[in-house]
């Protein structure tokens, strides 16, 4: 028998087949979009050596186009060079009356100025800025650079207890599926369930009420619905299961802002590092979580107790941090131990 004749026979371009390849066409129309994608993210404007440093003693009263003319050579259409300087102030020029093709130049040592009027930002932008910060800091960082200095080494430990106790809390009511009930897979699945609406909340909450005060919530309030259900009825299934249930995809939330909390309080220079420590600190807050479980033989409300008290202690550590929505994210340690100024981002 042909391949045909069987397509025939099973009725091969059925409903399901035409709606699969409907669906294959979306895909299909945005990926060549993507694919151009580099057109826009890949470009490098034009751009020449960041001279604002020069802007006191004899350079206070000049404009921005005359400052330009004193230390930034000129290409042959007139406009500055991209990685090029003078190595000296040239006022002369100001009155046009010397060449500089001809003037010593340096390459630039405080990074570039972008044209942003066509792109505000690119990938190009973005390595030459990094590229700026790794050349400034000249070293190689360790995890031992989480603890050197003061305001470092305290914000390494906040975040390191705030990951152990949402991971602790987190794994606590993730693993008690008893004693509310219902069936442990029927608890199991809604446990699980609750997670997607608490991440979709969770993106966009937290750029309305601000990291720390969304982080400081959601931790606080999972330690409150554990505390609640220590006091309700066990004959009040279902009050005890819908609160567990809430303070379930609240420590969801938690975890979720977490993430993206701690990424943003870590400096570029040490991101990886202090986030590889804040992973160590949660896996110790998961490891502990079903031992814990196991003192409820001992004292059945011990196990409640733990996880409420560990969840409002770290409830209240975000107070302790700074907000990073809307900021400029820190990238050496110097934007830590003295924090500049943070800017709106456009």
């Amino acid at each position: 028998m042909k391949f045909d004749n069987i397509l025939e026979d099973i009725r091969g371009l059925g409903p399901f087949q035409i709606i699969n390849v409907i669906l294959l066409y979306g895909p299909l129309i945005i990926l060549p979009c993507h694919f151009l994608l580099n057109n826009f993210i890949g470009v490098l404007p034009p751009h020449h050596c960041d001279i604002s440093i020069l802007n006191d003693g004899p350079f206070r009263n000049l404009t921005e186009q005359q400052r330009l003319t004193v230390n930034i050579p000129v290409q042959e259409d007139g406009s500055p060079k991209s990685c090029e300087m003078f190595a000296e102030p040239q006022f002369q020029l100001l009155a046009n009356i010397s060449n500089s093709s001809d003037l010593p130049t340096v390459q630039c040592g405080s990074g570039w100025v972008y044209d942003n009027s066509t792109f505000t930002s690119t990938m190009a932008m973005e390595t030459f800025s990094n590229m700026k910060v790794m050349e400034k800091q000249n070293k190689h960082f360790t995890y031992l650079d989480l603890i050197k200095t003061p305001k470092m080494r305290c914000l390494a430990v906040k975040t390191g207890i705030l990951w152990f106790g949402i991971a602790l809390t987190y794994y606590g009511i993730s693993l008690n599926v008893s004693g509310f009930g219902l069936n442990v897979y029927l608890t199991h699945f809604i446990y699980a369930a609750i997670e997607v609406p608490a991440k979709l909340v969770t993106h966009c909450l937290v750029n309305i009420v601000g990291r720390r005060r969304y982080q400081a919530g959601t931790v606080l309030l999972t330690g409150v619905c554990i505390a609640i259900n220590m006091f309700v009825p066990t004959g009040l299934w279902y009050v005890r299961a819908a609160v567990a249930v809430l303070g379930k995809g609240l420590s969801e939330a938690s975890f979720t802002t977490v993430y993206l909390y701690s990424n943003e309080l870590y400096p570029t220079v040490l991101r990886q590092n202090g986030m590889g420590f804040s992973y160590f600190t949660s896996r110790l807050g998961v490891s502990l979580a079903p031992l814990i479980l196991l003192l409820g033989d001992v004292w059945t409300p011990l196990p409640h107790i733990i996880f409420c008290s560990a969840a409002i202690t770290c409830g209240l550590l975000p107070l302790l941090l700074p907000e990073t929505l809307n900021k400029k994210l820190p990238e050496t340690i110097d934007d830590i131990e003295k924090p500049r100024k943070v800017l709106l981002m456009e």
